[in-house]
């Protein structure tokens, strides 16, 4: 065990090395090639008691070449080793990264940050985290635009650009899937609004309202309106799947809490027979022959 654990901090520690300049995603494979030749080669270290780490760090270059069997080795493991993976696979984006609606890591993004190129600079009015009032599921109205006066729900949250979308409004259409011999799908996109354009909604008279921080009597930092004094609470957070965990209630197939968390099995070393015998109050004197392999 001392020897798995000094080969993973040595490869955490290659991991970390390698050059970080750009967002290409050779650096990040590499690092999972990496993390992915430790974890398939954990068994054979385990037997190797006292093999030096530094000719296992060897061989990972030397193994580097199969790619595609290190990409392989990634599903062997648990769900566990996913945030570990994901670390190790980061991006790390530039200063002048310019930050949009897709997350840095996905295609469309890079798509339109592709190494090299320099896009223009977007200046974005500075909001410390602390001081941001509009979370994702508020009711807000809109101050300026097209869609002037509407209300709606927010879905999506841009710090970055200081941005949010609300659900079906402030839409354009357009052609997505574009081909050469095939014209693409007409559907209507939400654009982002300024945080500055919409304004939360007085839950008191469903008008739009100031909004600032303080805290009550226990101690709890909440949102207040400042024309009414009324506390807007912050919205319950959904799961990607509409399910809020807090309003959740156990249907007739749902499996309780206190049955999953309930230990019905405690592994042993005893094999399948001993286990048994052990159950049936089996009491075993006999000694096993010696057996040869060969």
């Amino acid at each position: 065990m001392k020897g798995t654990l000094k080969l993973f901090f040595e490869t955490l520690n290659r991991c970390h090395n390698l050059p970080r300049r750009g967002h290409s995603s050779t650096a990040s494979a590499q690092r999972l090639r990496y993390l992915s030749y430790f974890f398939s080669n954990c068994a054979c270290v385990k037997s190797r008691k006292g093999a030096p780490v530094q000719q296992v760090a060897r061989q990972l270059d030397s193994n580097l070449g199969a790619a595609a069997t290190c990409d392989i080795d990634i599903n062997r493991g648990t769900m566990r080793l996913t945030a570990l993976l994901s670390m190790a696979a980061r991006v790390v984006v530039p200063k002048d990264y310019r930050y949009g609606t897709n997350r840095p890591w996905t295609e469309a993004a890079k798509r339109r940050n592709p190494p090299g190129k320099k896009r223009r600079k977007v200046f974005v009015e500075p909001l410390e985290p602390e001081d941001w009032t509009i979370l994702k599921g508020d009711m807000v109205e809109i101050l300026a635009g097209k869609d002037k006066g509407k209300q709606g729900k927010v879905t999506q949250v841009f710090r970055h650009r200081n941005w949010v979308i609300l659900e079906g409004l402030n839409t354009h259409f357009r052609f997505i899937g574009k081909t050469r011999d095939y014209r693409g799908t007409y559907i209507a996109s939400e654009a982002p609004l300024l945080v500055r354009n919409v304004a939360l909604i007085d839950p008191s008279d469903r008008k739009p309202a100031q909004v600032e921080w303080k805290y009550t009597e226990e101690g709890e930092r909440v949102r207040v309106s400042t024309r009414t004094g009324r506390i807007i609470p912050k919205p319950v957070v959904e799961r990607r799947d509409g399910i809020v965990p807090q309003q959740w209630k156990d249907g007739p197939k749902d499996t309780s809490p206190e049955d999953t968390l309930e230990k019905t099995y405690v592994p042993s070393l005893k094999t399948l027979e001993e286990e048994v015998m052990e159950k049936l109050g089996i009491q075993e004197d006999r000694r096993h022959q010696k057996s040869y392999w060969y």
